[in-house]
């Protein structure tokens, strides 16, 4: 063993817990509240939290932040998880369909198992043994699994072949299309004709929505990729003003391009809805934290930013 790798951090109890957070600067004033959040909130997954708001070199957070506080944040993010979730599933359903209904309409229900039939054949062979992975694991469990092994020889179209696959995997499986379909898919159903820019945003909202399922944190975090941005939507955006972090990987641009994506206003209606309900339900919490312009009370303010 190397003896110049940091000693791990030993087990803490939820007394010992509190009284670390108390050191920090955190006003506990009721901790029979405390402990049972404690107990069944993981202490590691809430320092995220509190590893934010902390000043870097006393390690102190502010004057006269209180637990309370601090689960607002916590619950804001949460409530925020799920309204995400909601409206990222309408994309990755809306992309199945787009990707099966292109595909089979110009090589049949089952074209997609010919190579020839995508741009490169390792990405192809790939995607072929994934499905065939997902077709044992879900073969006992899935009646449309089940169905097709039956009756079809274990055979699938293309439209029942991509509800085995993640949104990753999906993401993955569109940019091997040949140009010409994801040409006839953004132009019908995004709005342009630039594949790149999209190829990009649904690897993006791919990424948001990992983190949503695996209740990652949302706020004060830096997403993983810069959202590509056309010239015109810089220009908004910079006249905007930026958030606490880069505006590209800032949340708040996330969502306002997640608008363009969702073309239904029934469900973005219904998530800008219940988001711009968040703010006043958390007052602790403040926009600006997820990259909002400073001011910002929801997301219909933003609603035809880009009109």
């Amino acid at each position: 063993m190397n003896d110049s790798m940091n000693t791990m951090k030993t087990y803490t109890t939820i007394d010992e817990q509190i009284a670390l957070y108390r050191e920090r600067g955190l006003i506990i004033e009721d901790e029979e509240r405390v402990r049972p959040f404690l107990t069944d909130v993981n202490y590691y997954r809430l320092s995220g939290y509190t590893s934010v708001l902390r000043d870097p070199e006393t390690d102190k957070l502010p004057q006269g932040l209180r637990f309370e506080d601090l689960l607002q944040c916590y619950d804001f993010d949460m409530e925020l998880r799920l309204l995400l979730t909601y409206v990222l599933q309408y994309v990755e359903i809306s992309l199945r369909a787009y990707i099966s209904n292109t595909h089979a309409e110009k090589y049949g229900s089952t074209g997609y198992i010919d190579p020839v039939s995508f741009e490169r054949a390792d990405k192809h062979l790939a995607f072929i043994n994934k499905l065939e992975k997902e077709k044992e694991r879900h073969g006992w469990k899935e009646e449309f699994v089940k169905h097709h092994i039956k009756k079809y020889d274990g055979r699938f179209p293309i439209w029942a072949a991509v509800e085995l696959l993640s949104f990753s995997e999906i993401v993955t499986l569109y940019k091997n299309l040949k140009d010409d379909m994801k040409i006839k898919i953004c132009t019908e159903h995004y709005g342009t004709k630039d594949i790149k820019i999209i190829e990009d945003r649904l690897r993006n909202i791919s990424d948001l929505r990992n983190i949503c399922a695996h209740h990652g944190r949302l706020y004060c975090r830096e997403m993983t990729y810069d959202m590509k941005l056309t010239p015109e939507e810089k220009e908004v955006i910079e006249r905007l003003g930026s958030g606490i972090i880069a505006a590209p990987r800032t949340l708040f641009v996330y969502m306002i391009i997640l608008k363009k994506i969702v073309k239904t206003d029934f469900y973005w209606g219904k998530f800008v809805k219940s988001f711009d309900v968040l703010p006043e339900k958390y007052p602790f919490v403040r926009l600006e934290r997820y990259g909002f312009p400073p001011g910002s009370s929801g997301l219909r303010d933003f609603e035809n930013i880009f009109d």
